[in-house]
């Protein structure tokens, strides 16, 4: 295992190595993470030989006081490489090297979301590395095959979702698709009048979804999908992109865009827009049967994508310090 600083660029040649590669490995989302809210940054990269194995992205925060802190892993270790078959031995070298370096050496408290489905030999593999699972903590989305045709991904949506879509077809709108900041910033807009109406407090804010575009590459940016009609704006969707998917990041439709089903048809042109770009894959963003608002989910699942499960969060600590660190995390988050 190798850990230090890596650029950008070098960043994105090692995890464009791996299927699993997802947003928040992303070094953009580290380096956000690290300027608007106080965490460092870490990575590790595995090797055998000169072959990457493995990638980590981990959020480091320090405690005042009791001189240790938290370490954050969230949708790694990457360790599906593109083209090869999954090992699970070489991923459980990589959970005994994190708890090592974080937990027996340093004394952290180390917390952990790998992208394993949720299975109990999954579930056996991180107990073996010495890790303990966090109650209540899988993450439930639903993903689309692209690689359907457009008649196959319309026929999986729920009828009263497609009737929907047909009379937003017919309504006369018009979308628009591109990373253009006169775009970006009409979505963040309408999405911070949308936060402060609903009075809603969540972790992807406007401010962070902006600093995150800024820092991305050109060539890397987030997709908007804003919508109108007689020139008048109606909603827009953002989409994150990484490796061979994306994901539905935020959307936001007014008064006047839910008159005309506007939320129904944005979302169905980013997916057949994103389709035609060469994207397989299709993440609806999280839907969760008891943590996702009702409407929300509904709306979700009426995309008809398969649903799937993460195996959710898994702890490792050692010490007086960190475990005390520990039950302050669990105390702040009840």
């Amino acid at each position: 295992m190798e850990t230090r600083n890596f650029s950008q660029e070098e960043w994105h040649e090692i995890t464009s190595q791996f299927d699993d590669v997802n947003l928040i490995q992303l070094w953009e989302y580290g380096e956000v993470k690290a300027r608007l809210q106080g965490w460092r940054v870490v990575r590790h990269v595995w090797y055998d030989g000169d072959i990457v194995m493995g990638a980590a992205q981990a959020m480091v925060k320090l405690v005042p006081f009791i001189k240790k802190g938290g370490v954050w892993i969230n949708r790694a270790p990457l360790w599906q490489r593109r083209g090869q078959s999954p090992d699970l031995s070489m991923l459980n070298e990589m959970l005994r090297t994190l708890k090592l370096y974080w937990v027996d050496e340093r004394k952290m408290y180390l917390r952990i979301a790998p992208t394993l489905l949720d299975d109990e030999k999954n579930r056996t593999l991180l107990a073996n590395a010495g890790f303990s699972a966090v109650p209540d903590s899988q993450w439930i989305s639903a993903r689309i095959d692209l690689r359907q045709s457009d008649d196959a991904l319309r026929e999986n949506l729920r009828s009263n979702w497609r009737n929907h879509l047909a009379q937003a077809e017919r309504s006369g709108i018009l979308y628009y698709i591109d990373v253009s900041s006169t775009l970006f910033d009409e979505l963040v807009c309408e999405y911070r009048k949308f936060l402060l109406k609903k009075r809603l407090y969540i972790s992807v804010t406007p401010e962070f979804i902006a600093r995150l575009q800024s820092t991305l590459p050109q060539d890397r940016k987030m997709w908007i999908i804003s919508g109108r009609i007689n020139g008048k704006f109606l909603g827009a969707i953002l989409l994150a992109r990484y490796g061979k998917s994306v994901e539905y990041l935020v959307g936001v439709v007014n008064d006047e865009g839910k008159k005309f089903n506007a939320a129904q048809y944005l979302l169905w042109y980013a997916i057949i827009e994103s389709k035609k770009r060469g994207i397989q894959w299709f993440d609806v963003g999280g839907a969760h049967p008891q943590k996702t608002p009702t409407g929300i989910l509904h709306f979700k699942e009426g995309l008809g994508g398969v649903p799937y499960r993460l195996i959710g969060e898994f702890e490792a600590v050692s010490g007086i310090r960190a475990n005390i660190l520990r039950l302050l995390i669990k105390f702040r988050r009840q």
